[in-house]
């Protein structure tokens, strides 16, 4: 159980701004309209916010939390749907996906990958943006499981790099091509990129975790993918 000693010894660890800006909204809610009037629908989802904007506990392992706090995994899936629905913006969704990648993969099996999506805002994310770019995803096969060929995961990917990393990565596969019809990178990645790490990953003994580890780089080191896999191509 997380005692007073526990959120005693976290809220001694952050800085007096950070605690007042997480309960701030707590106090605010319970007095406004009069003291104790908020619904306690209301004062929950604003206690769980405050709980996770100090990171009183690993917000990412359901068990703990569901053992700590005494919840339900339905109660617990409700108010994580409530913060992400006050917290969430396309950014925040978008980083959502950079950490998403860059965490093990649930099932990686050949020309197709397989991650596990707790959150209902993130997998519609996932399907808005494949969906934009005419790609599909079944998770018919379980609720939290989103799968994706080749080309859905080099949409994912190329949705994680910002407008100037894109640019950058666009100026040098047309300064190879040269005169040659332009070369999109989602096709590029489909075509020269994500396959080979598919096999690569095959490969390993932990297919997951090998897979996590080279889609991180892909991710987040633009200038080494610009400057070291596009040339050898």
């Amino acid at each position: 159980m997380m005692n007073a000693d526990h959120y005693e010894q976290v809220l001694e660890k952050l800085p007096a701004r950070d605690v007042a800006r997480a309960f701030a909204h707590v106090l605010a809610l319970y007095t406004e309209r009069g003291f104790g009037s908020a619904t306690k629908a209301d004062l929950d989802a604003a206690m769980f916010d405050a709980l996770v904007s100090i990171h009183a506990f690993d917000v990412s392992n359901d068990v703990s939390l569901m053992r700590e706090l005494r919840l339900t995994r339905a109660r617990l899936t409700r108010l994580r749907e409530m913060h992400e629905l006050r917290h969430c913006s396309e950014q925040s969704l978008d980083k959502s996906l950079r950490e998403l990648l860059a965490r093990p993969v649930t099932i990686v099996s050949e020309g197709t990958v397989r991650f596990r999506v707790r959150s209902v805002l993130l997998r519609a994310h996932i399907q808005s943006v494949l969906a934009a770019e005419g790609c599909a995803t079944d998770g018919s096969f379980a609720r939290d499981l989103v799968a994706v060929d080749a080309r859905g995961l080099s949409v994912l990917v190329s949705r994680c790099w910002s407008d100037r990393e894109r640019n950058l990565l666009q100026a040098r596969l047309h300064a190879l091509n040269g005169d040659a019809p332009q070369t999109t990178l989602t096709a590029w990645l489909t075509d020269k990129v994500v396959p080979g790490l598919l096999v690569e990953a095959m490969k390993a003994a932990a297919p997951g975790a090998e897979l996590a580890q080279r889609l991180r780089v892909l991710v987040s080191d633009v200038v080494s993918v610009a400057h070291t896999i596009i040339p050898s191509l």
